[in-house]
């Protein structure tokens, strides 16, 4: 019941931005047909309340969504893990050093498995606040991963040509 636009059409526009993912999206609507609740979560909201509702219940619900992204710290793939909490990386059980540059690039493509990540959002998550100066460091890094777990012909983390690398 927005005034100048649907709430289903925010949710798409905040789920068609490319890095989302991590957004935690809980719908509070007076809305209570089940087809409603169905669309909302479908269209990628995280959760449904209907109105009126208790601010005690929403604030666990908060609570509950904030705990289970804490505990989220493994990102799997075959035979890819890494281990955000303890910065640490595993081919096939065993244990790969990585720089945290590669580390932070692993952690991005793990992360949104099965989508393309563009090479700028790459460099975004790796350089945080660094100035980037060479165009295809993303490039160099992502060679040197493959290096390091024999992924030389990039079976396991792809090129999206044009785009950048996607894993999955």
């Amino acid at each position: 019941m927005l005034p100048d636009i649907q709430g289903m059409d925010v949710l798409r526009m905040i789920r068609s931005e490319a890095d989302s993912s991590q957004v935690q999206v809980i719908i509070l609507s007076a809305k209570r047909m089940t087809a409603d609740k169905v669309e909302g979560l479908d269209q990628g909201a995280d959760d449904y309340i209907e109105k009126p509702f208790d601010i005690l219940e929403l604030a666990s619900r908060v609570n509950a969504r904030l705990r289970r992204r804490e505990e989220e710290t493994f990102y799997l793939f075959g035979p890819l893990k890494l281990d955000d909490k303890k910065h640490r990386f595993f081919f096939d059980e065993k244990e790969i050093a990585l720089t945290s540059t590669e580390f932070s690039i692993l952690k991005v493509l793990l992360a949104k498995q099965g989508e393309p990540v563009s090479r700028e959002v790459l460099e975004k998550e790796a350089y945080a606040a660094e100035e980037i100066f060479e165009s295809r460091s993303i490039d160099m890094h992502i060679a040197s991963i493959r290096k390091k777990i024999g992924d030389s012909t990039g079976k396991i983390i792809h090129t999206v040509y044009g785009i950048g690398y996607q894993i999955g």
